[in-house]
């Protein structure tokens, strides 16, 4: 076996010797790794540990949200009106309600799915998808659905 040297004292050991003969260092617990740690964490560190996290979780769980700050888009109003129509449908995940141009002016924005743009596809009673008209009319100050008209019968 290779002979260890005493950390304490720098004399060469064998290494079946429990005890360094010159100093008395114990060698029992030389299979345990050494402490490493020196110190603990300063409280500054925890402080600003602390204030990020925090300042973190206020942003995320704040009231305001950014999809409801400023002025409506067109295509937040569009998703709106289309949102509307397949939840009218008998069978949701078959409707699809492509997309138009808004025709509306100021602070309304009006869509509309039928002959001269393109129809929405909607299932009918006996299942089958059909064509469908649509008109949806969305307030850009109150953000909702002011008027909805599918295949000539106001829901809204």
């Amino acid at each position: 076996m290779k002979p260890i040297v005493c950390p304490t004292c720098k004399t060469t050991v064998a290494a079946d010797a429990q005890a360094c003969p010159s100093c008395s260092h114990s060698f029992l617990h030389r299979d345990k790794p050494p402490n490493t740690r020196t110190k603990d964490t300063p409280p500054w560190a925890w402080i600003l540990s602390f204030a990020l996290v925090g300042s973190l979780l206020l942003s995320c769980l704040s009231n305001s949200s950014p999809r409801e700050t400023g002025p409506l888009k067109d295509y937040e109003a569009l998703a709106l009106c289309q949102e509307k129509i397949k939840s009218a449908s008998l069978d949701r995940s078959a409707a699809v309600v492509p997309y138009v141009e808004n025709m509306g002016t100021g602070s309304e924005f009006y869509f509309a799915w039928g002959a001269q743009t393109t129809y929405a596809r909607l299932r009918n009673a006996a299942g089958l998808e059909a064509p469908a008209s649509a008109s949806c009319i969305v307030n850009a100050g109150d953000r909702r659905i002011i008027q909805l008209t599918i295949n000539g019968k106001t829901l809204i």
